[in-house]
C-alpha cells in the first residue's frame, strides 16, 4: 500500500509555473477548434497557439504570454512560453525561441474555466505533470486604474473566444445569433470592418480560406467533418512561399478520411 502512494506520486506532480503567472488577469488568444479536455493530436508536427495570458510587468505595463504547444508526431511534442507586447499577435511569434520550455511531452491537454486553466501533460518518461492557472482578479482592477483603453479588450484578438463563454456584450449592443457573420474577410483576404465575434452567445467558428484569417461566424462547429468547415493546417507548415486559395491551391486545410475539400468561393469545406 506504501509503495502504491509513492508510485502515484511519482506519475502525477503539479510542474512549476513562472512566478508572475500569479499576476495574471486575463485569458486570450485561445486556440479556434481545441475544446476543453480534448487531447491534442493534430496537425501533427506543427506549432499551434493555445492561448496567451495577460499581466501586469514590474514597469508596470500590461503584456501578456503566449503558450504554444508542438503536436507530437515523428518528434515528441514541446510547450514554450514566449512574452509579447501586449498589441503584438501570438502567432507572429510561434517559430521564435521562448523563454522558458518543456519538451519531451508525450500527450496534452488542457480547460480553460471562468477563474483559470488547467492544463495536464504527460511526459515521454510517463509521468503525469499538470499546470494550474489561477487569474487574479486584483490585477484586473490595477490595470483599469493605468487608464487603458477598454476598447483594447473587447477587441478580437483579446478577448477569450470560446465555446459558451461567460464573456458579454456591451449593455449597448446585442447578441448575434447562430450562423451571424461576425468577423468578413474578403476575397482578398482583408478584414472589412471590425470583429463583432465578441456579441456571439454560443462562440463562433471559423471557415479557412487560404488567408491568416478566415470569415467567422457565430455558432459551434468542429472542423473537418462532413458538410463543416474545413481544419486549417498548422501556421509553420503554411507559411511557404505557396498562395493559397480554395479554388487552386487548398492544401492548407484537410478534411476527415473518407471526405474531401470542396470550395465555395476561397472557403473550404468537407463533404
Amino acid at each position: 500500500m506504501i509503495f502504491f502512494y509513492i508510485f502515484s506520486f511519482i506519475l502525477s506532480l503539479q510542474a512549476d509555473v513562472p512566478n508572475h503567472w500569479s499576476y495574471i488577469y486575463e485569458i486570450h488568444d485561445r486556440h479556434e477548434f481545441y475544446q476543453n479536455d480534448e487531447i491534442i493530436v493534430k496537425p501533427k508536427d506543427s506549432w499551434q497557439t493555445l492561448f496567451s495570458l495577460t499581466y501586469i510587468d514590474r514597469d508596470i505595463t500590461a503584456v501578456k504570454d503566449c503558450v504554444f504547444f508542438k503536436v507530437p508526431g515523428v518528434d515528441s511534442g514541446t510547450i514554450k512560453i514566449k512574452t509579447i507586447n501586449l498589441n503584438d499577435k501570438c502567432d507572429d511569434y510561434l517559430l521564435k525561441n521562448g523563454e522558458k520550455e518543456i519538451a519531451a511531452i508525450k500527450s496534452l491537454k488542457y480547460s480553460i474555466k471562468e477563474n483559470g486553466i488547467e492544463l495536464t501533460f504527460i511526459k515521454d518518461s510517463n509521468k503525469k505533470e499538470n499546470l494550474t492557472i489561477q487569474l487574479n482578479k486584483k490585477n484586473k482592477k490595477l490595470q483599469n486604474l493605468f487608464g487603458l483603453s477598454s476598447a483594447e479588450y473587447k477587441s478580437a484578438k483579446f478577448i477569450l473566444l470560446a465555446p459558451k463563454t461567460n464573456l458579454k456584450p456591451s449593455s449597448r449592443e446585442t447578441y448575434l445569433k447562430v450562423g451571424s457573420e461576425c468577423l468578413e474577410v474578403n476575397d482578398d483576404c482583408e478584414i472589412k470592418s471590425p470583429s463583432q465575434c465578441h456579441r456571439c452567445e454560443k462562440g463562433w467558428y471559423e471557415i479557412p480560406n487560404g488567408c491568416s484569417h478566415g470569415p467567422k461566424y457565430c455558432g459551434q462547429l468542429s472542423c473537418g467533418g462532413k458538410n463543416q468547415p474545413a481544419c486549417r493546417r498548422g501556421m509553420k507548415w503554411q507559411k511557404s512561399n505557396d498562395e493559397f486559395d480554395c479554388r487552386t491551391n487548398s492544401t492548407f486545410a484537410y478534411c476527415s478520411r473518407g471526405l474531401s475539400i470542396q470550395c465555395e468561393g476561397r472557403k473550404a469545406y468537407c463533404r
